[in-house]
């Protein structure tokens, strides 16, 4: 599935601009902030970790690096390195919200999606997963949830066994 009809067909589940703006008032807006600073917090951690195993930076104990590289295989360690890519820039962008919404820098949102994007792609190649086999199969798992778009009914009734179905398809 190509990036322009995957977005489209994405979309169509998203949920309603109209439903965050009675349920995220000032008061659930700031404890959303809140939350999110300590998430940032902890991808920040998380990125020492990654810049550590992964890239060698900042010295550490040779026995506890040691210890866990020795017995990675390259399949496990790009999973790592994915994973905690994925994570870490996730705070990066979780910065974005807590900066404020309404003075996001397009530029750099742009960037951590691409960088999150590269982590898939390492992914995706460690494993032999084909991205645009993925995105059919996350959009035909939307649809299967949302046969009429977006519903909060029908995001808290799934059925968990089609959509297992769908993906194993």
């Amino acid at each position: 599935m190509d990036d322009k009809t995957y977005v489209q067909n994405a979309i169509k589940t998203a949920a309603s601009p109209d439903g965050f703006k009675h349920r995220f008032n000032e008061t659930r807006m700031d404890r959303l902030k809140g939350v999110t600073e300590q998430f940032v917090l902890f991808a920040g951690d998380l990125d020492g970790i990654k810049k550590t195993h992964v890239y060698g930076k900042n010295n550490i104990d040779q026995l506890e690096s040691g210890r866990m590289g020795s017995s990675l295989t390259n399949e496990q360690g790009n999973l790592i390195h994915g994973l905690l890519g994925i994570m870490t820039e996730a705070g990066e962008l979780g910065e974005i919200l807590i900066k404020g919404v309404e003075k996001v820098d397009k530029v750099n949102l742009q960037e951590e999606i691409g960088d999150i994007m590269w982590y898939i792609a390492l992914i995706c190649n460690t494993y032999g997963f084909d991205l645009g086999e993925i995105k059919k199969r996350n959009i035909d798992k939307l649809a299967a949830r949302y046969p009429n778009l977006f519903t909060e009914q029908d995001a808290l009734n799934r059925n968990l066994d089609t959509e297992r179905k769908i993906l194993e398809s």
